[in-house]
């Protein structure tokens, strides 16, 4: 029982005695304890008790109000205390509160964010090898990358030993100045400046030095290589075609943290975009790109740098021609995505939906094989 429900309890006692007693005043008052006291005294000896008592009945009364009086005084003070006491315990709850927390920023502020993640990790997923890794992926220096949508289109290109890749590449971005895109020579130097280069957005790879010619050429000529939609106060959008891309001096490489060759010497080109500014510093990056892989490399892949939420994949091979073979059978392998990604084929057989809806780590994708 509680102190209150102990209070309420003396109270209810309080007032049922003093009703009894109430009652008994007033029924003495009544002929009824005459005949009562008749059954069992003479009615002479009745007839005075019963007289005594009812001049006892001022006294009884004062006696009462006195008594009741001083309960009440009592239970005012019992009162006071009690919430005297209540005010002291919460006072007292505040301040070990307050001391938990200031014990708990203690320790948070002398503990690195690895070791933290690490923690509530293992408290899901129990230790193993792969604690790690993920770690790695999760705190990551990129920028983060919000509502994903990339879409791959092969074609036929002008050469004969050669596939063309048009990608288009939507994403929005939060608190990034400007927009890098890096050209290089070969998957393994695009892979090393994705995992060296925090600061780069856009990485594309090419065969040779005539490659990255022939893109910075289309990239610079082109309209719609980067557009920009930019968020509003009001929520509404507008579009902002970017400002020309233009060449970083080689000089400058350094302030991006960008090397000017790869790891075994391939060429480097790096350019740049201004982003514009939006409502709460948000803008939605499209871009697009047109490069090429060789007609005896059979697949084409999409994988993030950096977490990133990622709506869809898309890739369309209607455009794509096989004159000395017949058309081969293309599907879609997902790795290191997790389960529940459905890829969805539309009836033409020659394009395929992937909703990821979901967040990707670093080295999550998925590739197009035929």
């Amino acid at each position: 029982m509680t102190l209150g429900e102990n209070d309420n309890s003396r109270k209810n006692k309080q007032i049922t005695f003093a009703a009894t007693v109430v009652l008994l005043l007033v029924a003495l008052q009544t002929p009824l304890p005459v005949l009562l006291l008749r059954n069992l005294l003479s009615a002479d000896d009745a007839d005075n008790l019963t007289a005594s008592l009812r001049a006892s009945v001022p006294g009884i009364v004062v006696a009462l109000l006195v008594a009741f009086t001083y309960e009440r005084a009592k239970d005012r003070a019992f009162a006071q205390d009690l919430s005297e006491l209540k005010q002291s315990l919460g006072e007292v709850r505040q301040e070990v509160l307050d001391e938990r927390i200031a014990l708990a920023d203690e320790i948070l502020s002398h503990r690195e964010p690895a070791e933290l993640i690490k923690f509530g990790l293992e408290q899901v997923y129990g230790s193993n090898g792969h604690i790690e890794s993920l770690m790695s992926a999760i705190i990551s220096d990129r920028h983060i990358y919000r509502d994903v949508d990339c879409f791959h289109y092969l074609s036929d290109a002008a050469s004969d030993d050669a596939w063309q890749v048009e990608t288009t590449y939507r994403v929005t971005v939060q608190d990034l100045p400007v927009y890098l895109t890096a050209l290089t020579v070969g998957n393994s130097a695009a892979a090393h400046l994705a995992a060296e280069c925090p600061r780069l957005i856009q990485i594309l790879s090419y065969e040779n030095e005539a490659g990255i010619a022939k893109a910075v050429d289309s990239l610079k000529s082109s309209h719609d290589a980067v557009r920009f939609m930019v968020s509003t106060d009001d929520g509404s959008s507008r579009s902002v075609v970017s400002s020309q891309l233009e060449d970083v001096p080689e000089d400058e490489y350094a302030d991006y943290g960008v090397p000017l060759t790869g790891p075994f010497g391939e060429p480097v080109k790096l350019m740049r975009n201004t982003i514009p500014n939006g409502a709460n510093n948000q803008v939605t990056v499209t871009t697009r790109s047109i490069g090429e892989i060789p007609r005896n490399t059979r697949f084409c892949y999409y994988w993030e740098d950096r977490p990133a939420y990622v709506r869809r994949v898309i890739f369309d091979w209607s455009r794509m021609t096989f004159p000395s073979e017949s058309p081969p059978h293309h599907r879609v392998v997902p790795f290191f995505i997790p389960r529940g990604t459905t890829p969805v084929v539309d009836g033409s057989t020659s394009r395929i939906e992937i909703a990821v809806e979901q967040w990707l780590t670093p080295g999550q994708g998925v590739v197009l094989l035929w």
